[in-house]
């Protein structure tokens, strides 16, 4: 059957029906359906249910109920809110403890309810995300120094007098109070002592006199090495969902005290006025953001955002009594962002981190410490040598039972992956085991 007619005819006979579908929901009876939701949540659906979405209004005022039966109001001028899937007449609600949607409204639409909720209340993939944080220091610090004083007296009291009127007497060494004093307490003339404290480092001294007393030389050296090796393992383990963020942390809270002349003192528990510290909180450590999405054909993208973080020397030092600030430490922060296209269950590098620093002290006296030979008698030497490694191993694994069908190829993850994490050509890693 051919029919010909206008086209004010046919938008005339649509609207006709469209009223007279309207009306027949109008007078339908309402059913109730409770409907059981197994893998997302009832809270998700009812909201996905409820969703307004503006619409422009049509010339008849009618807008399109078509087969999702909006409810319409109005919005403003020319425009009309519609209710996505329910009709004017139905009310859905959520039971968070059942996660069961109770859902009253016409026939038709409660057959749409259940085909929306049969299509998405699917089970979603999971991924295991295995990690191995590996941190490595390596340190030694030599410390060498020397000390030491000379005292020379002469005049008719020591029995070696000048014959000289003037000076009748002399004296020749290092001055009490100023520096330190050395065995039999002769003031030290050099004093660039390591930093050896009770228990540790390494001390000879070594003191020569005269039998008239005019004469003294008392001569220290010390030493001080340390070194120190360590190696930290931590292997974080956390199950998400497919297009959900995994959160992986290996932090610290360090706590600095802070040394201000002006702040006033926190004090502890139970604790009042001025008699307590203050404590300044530093959150430094590892953390790895991963979002996998799962292909159909095994592989899994991940976009990965790692920071890891921690303290160095503060940048700023104290200043005078009168102008006192904080003395806090500086943290230290490395960031990298990547995406990866790694089979399931192929591990790959995330990135190394390798730090070698070297740092060497001189301290002596002007001049004389340059001396060919004798230089070393005028200075102390201070140095350290440290390296750290930082290396991070991801594993991903999907869950057993986790069904991949209808999920986009490995290919279509890698072209239509965010752009402002794209890694280049040359950090696609390969895998480097199972």
């Amino acid at each position: 059957m051919i029919t010909i007619s206008t086209t004010k005819r046919l938008e005339t006979e649509r609207n006709a029906r469209l009223l007279a579908l309207n009306a027949q929901r109008k007078i339908a009876p309402l059913e109730t359906a409770y409907v059981k939701i197994n893998y997302v949540k009832a809270t998700d659906i009812v909201a996905m249910l409820t969703r307004e979405i503006e619409q422009m209004a049509t010339t008849s005022g009618l807008g399109d109920i078509g087969t999702a039966g909006p409810q319409q109001q109005t919005a403003g001028p020319g425009r009309l809110q519609q209710v996505a899937i329910m009709s004017p007449r139905g009310t859905v609600a959520a039971d968070a403890t059942t996660n069961i949607v109770i859902v009253r409204d016409v026939a038709d639409r409660i057959t749409a309810v259940r085909e929306l909720t049969r299509r998405i209340d699917v089970q979603t993939p999971q991924v295991m995300i295995e990690s191995y944080i590996i941190t490595t220091n390596e340190n030694l610090n030599r410390d060498l120094g020397i000390q030491w004083g000379y005292q020379y007296s002469a005049g008719p009291r020591t029995g070696n007098p000048t014959g000289l009127n003037f000076p009748g007497t002399v004296g020749l060494g290092g001055v009490n109070g100023l520096l330190n004093s050395g065995t039999g307490g002769v003031p030290f003339m050099v004093d660039f002592p390591s930093s050896a404290a009770a228990g540790s480092g390494s001390v000879l001294d070594l003191a020569l006199g005269s039998l008239a007393g005019t004469q003294a030389l008392n001569l220290r050296l010390s030493a001080l090495e340390n070194q120190g090796k360590a190696r930290v393992i931590a292997r974080p383990r956390v199950v998400t969902l497919n297009n959900k963020i995994a959160e992986i942390k290996s932090r610290r809270i360090v706590r600095v005290p802070v040394v201000s002349g002006r702040t006033s003192i926190v004090t502890g528990a139970g604790g009042g006025g001025d008699s307590g510290n203050a404590f300044q909180e530093f959150d430094v450590g590892i953390t790895l953001k991963i979002t996998p999405q799962i292909s159909s054909d095994g592989f899994v993208l991940l976009e990965i955002a790692a920071e890891s973080s921690e303290l160095t020397d503060p940048s700023v030092r104290v200043g005078g009594s009168g102008n006192a600030f904080p003395v806090i430490p500086d943290s230290l922060s490395r960031t990298t962002s990547s995406s990866v296209l790694i089979r399931a269950s192929d591990t790959f590098v995330l990135g190394g981190i390798f730090q070698d620093s070297m740092r060497q002290t001189e301290r002596g006296i002007p001049y004389l410490r340059d001396t060919p030979g004798l230089g070393w008698l005028f200075r102390g030497n201070l140095r350290n040598k440290n390296k750290d490694e930082l290396m991070v191993f991801i594993t991903p694994k999907l869950v057993a039972g986790s069904g991949t069908a209808g999920l986009p190829t490995a290919q279509q993850l890698w072209e239509n992956r965010p752009r402002e994490t794209a890694p280049t050509a040359s950090t696609s890693a390969a895998p480097v085991g199972r």
